[in-house]
C-alpha cells in the first residue's frame, strides 16, 4: 500500500436524497435542507471502490466531533481540485451524520452565501442535484476491489452529474492525483515538478481538450517516478 494519500470523491444516487424546506413560524425566514445517504460502506460502489466501517466509522466520528459540532461541516459547489475547502465557493453545510445499518445519513442546509442561494434556487425550481463525498484515503487493491485505508473525511460536495465523463479537467485530475501537500512528499524537486504541472493544466486550449490533458499528465508522472 502505497504511503501517500489519494483525493477520492464518490458519487450518490441524486433519488437517494430529500429536498426540506422548513419554516420554524408564519415570520420566520424558511430554510432548505438536503437529507439522504452521504456515506455508503463495506459493498463495492460504482467507482470500484470498498469503505469499510471499520475504516470509516472512526473517520466520521472524528468529523463529527471536529467540524460538524462545531458548526463548520462546509460542502462546495462542484468538487475544487484540492482538500482544502474554499469558503466562497460554501454552499451547504452538514448539521448531523447518523449511522444506520451500513450507511451515513446526513442531514445539510443551504447556505446564504452566494452559491447556498444559487443551490437553493436551483431546489425550489425541481433541479435534482446530487452529492459527492471528497476525502482523502490509501488505496489498497485486493482481487481488482481498491480499499479504502486510513481515510480522513474533508466534505460532501454539491455536484450537478455524478461521474465525470472523460472531458473534464477537474475529473481527470482528481482521478489521477494526489492532493499536493501529500504528492511532493517532503520532496522539494516534486513540489516544483508539480508547480509546473498545475500551470500547464490552467492554460490548455479548449480544442482537443483531452488529448492535451493526457499529455501532460503522462509527462507530470514520468518526472516525478
Amino acid at each position: 500500500m502505497s504511503s501517500k494519500y489519494n483525493l477520492i470523491v464518490e458519487d450518490v444516487d441524486v433519488d437517494s436524497f430529500e429536498y426540506l424546506v422548513e419554516q420554524t413560524n408564519n415570520s420566520s425566514e424558511t430554510k432548505t435542507y438536503i437529507k439522504g445517504p452521504f456515506i455508503m460502506m463495506n459493498e463495492k460502489n460504482q467507482n470500484g471502490r470498498i469503505y469499510e466501517s471499520s475504516e470509516m466509522d472512526p473517520c466520521v466520528e472524528n468529523y463529527i466531533e471536529k467540524y460538524v459540532k462545531t458548526n463548520r461541516a462546509l460542502n462546495e459547489m462542484s468538487h475544487p481540485n484540492t482538500a482544502d475547502v474554499d469558503l466562497e465557493r460554501a454552499c451547504d453545510r452538514t448539521l448531523s451524520l447518523t449511522l444506520v445499518d451500513n450507511c451515513w445519513i446526513g442531514k445539510a442546509v443551504c447556505l446564504s452565501t452566494p452559491m447556498g442561494k444559487l443551490q437553493e434556487s436551483l431546489i425550489r425550481d425541481g433541479v435534482k442535484i446530487g452529492k459527492s463525498t471528497r476525502c482523502l484515503g490509501q488505496l489498497t487493491e485486493n482481487n481488482g476491489i481498491n480499499y479504502v485505508k486510513s481515510p480522513r473525511m474533508i466534505a460532501t460536495d454539491t455536484v450537478w452529474e455524478p461521474s465525470g465523463q472523460g472531458k473534464n479537467t477537474s475529473c481527470f485530475v482528481n482521478g489521477i492525483l494526489e492532493n499536493k501537500e501529500f504528492i511532493i512528499d517532503y520532496n522539494n524537486d516534486n513540489e516544483i515538478i508539480y508547480d509546473g504541472f498545475e500551470k500547464s493544466i490552467n492554460h490548455l486550449p479548449k480544442k482537443d481538450l483531452e488529448f492535451y490533458l493526457m499529455e501532460q499528465i503522462m509527462g507530470f508522472i514520468k518526472k516525478i517516478q
